[in-house]
């Protein structure tokens, strides 16, 4: 949620060890602020509430390749999630230095896991069949530098299927 709501508490999270109870409190209690919003702007998951699915779109896919065995769900999220950064990346809407600062703060709690993606269109076509895709659009969120976002749709396949070829090589 820090990336793509919250730039200060992005900064937060990189300043501060969240392992420690005082600054977990914080965390905790900013994130939950951070949803209550969205889901008060949105109750029924039309429009900004479909951000809190940022790398969800990519881990779900992770998930099913994997038979839900090799990674936890907040695993294959934060997989997802560095996809969802590589592409933003290669779209142009997330700069190399913002794309390496949210690398370095998933590696910080050791959520940087390695998925080198075997058949990028095999995994293109897997997310027709997650249950957030529908009339055969797949919703992408994509961070838009830190603290914003971007809700890509219809997005050109060949842009996806060239960054998931290059993902983890």
């Amino acid at each position: 949620m820090a990336v793509t709501f919250d730039a200060d508490f992005f900064q937060f999270l990189e300043q501060n060890d969240i392992l420690k109870p005082q600054f977990l409190r914080q965390a905790i209690a900013r994130s939950i602020a951070i949803k209550a919003r969205v889901v008060a702007q949105d109750e029924k998951e039309s429009g900004i509430r479909a951000v809190l699915n940022y790398g969800h779109t990519f881990g779900h896919v992770i998930e099913n390749q994997t038979g839900y065995s090799k990674f936890l769900h907040g695993e294959a999220v934060a997989i997802g999630m560095r996809m969802a950064n590589a592409l933003a990346f290669r779209l142009g809407f997330l700069s190399q230095k913002n794309q390496e600062r949210i690398s370095k703060l998933l590696a910080k709690y050791e959520l940087d896991f390695s998925y080198p993606v075997d058949d990028p269109n095999l995994f293109y076509e897997a997310f027709l069949l997650d249950k957030k895709s529908r009339n055969a659009v797949i919703t992408f969120i994509l961070p838009n530098e830190i603290g914003n976002f971007k809700i890509a749709k219809d997005l050109p396949k060949e842009e996806v299927v060239a960054m998931l070829a290059e993902f983890d090589r």
